[in-house]
């Protein structure tokens, strides 16, 4: 299952989407109790799961991010679904989900993820600039190129 599908069981209704963002503050406030996290203007500002799109890549990497920083209160709101008495449209989705998150391959996957979208990331963010050089932009490919190679050589 997709991000954007597993945004959609998770924020299908707006009782979800605050049920997500009551377990993100207690997570976030836990954590803070035992110095997991630092506090200081700027952090630990709400996030939230949002839908990637097919044209932008930074769409792709900011949602990975949002995920990673949510990850417990996710599997904590598809739990929630996937055992919930009442009946629900996404309840064998979000077990489906569920048993996915828990999977060493994807998981794996969505880290190797973060990591490849996060180089292309630093190339493309100077990329569309409108004030960018030929020459720097082909040294920026050329740097992100030797990223990805060792991060392929090396893990």
């Amino acid at each position: 299952m997709s991000l954007n599908g597993l945004s959609l069981v998770v924020g299908a209704s707006s009782k979800r989407r605050d049920i997500i963002r009551e377990k993100q503050a207690l997570n976030i406030i836990q954590a803070l109790k035992v110095e997991e996290l630092s506090s200081a203007r700027g952090l630990n500002q709400e996030i939230e799961i949002k839908r990637t799109t097919d044209t932008r890549w930074r769409s792709h990497y900011g949602t990975l991010i949002n995920f990673y920083g949510m990850f417990p209160s996710i599997v904590d709101v598809l739990d929630e679904i996937a055992n919930d008495k009442v009946g629900s449209d996404h309840k064998d989705n979000a077990y489906i989900s569920l048993g996915l998150l828990q999977s060493f391959d994807y998981t794996f996957s969505l880290h190797l993820m973060r990591i490849v979208l996060g180089i292309s990331h630093e190339l493309s963010r100077p990329l569309q600039r409108d004030d960018q050089d030929i020459v720097n932009a082909i040294d920026l490919v050329k740097i992100c190129k030797r990223k990805l190679q060792n991060l392929r050589d090396n893990g």
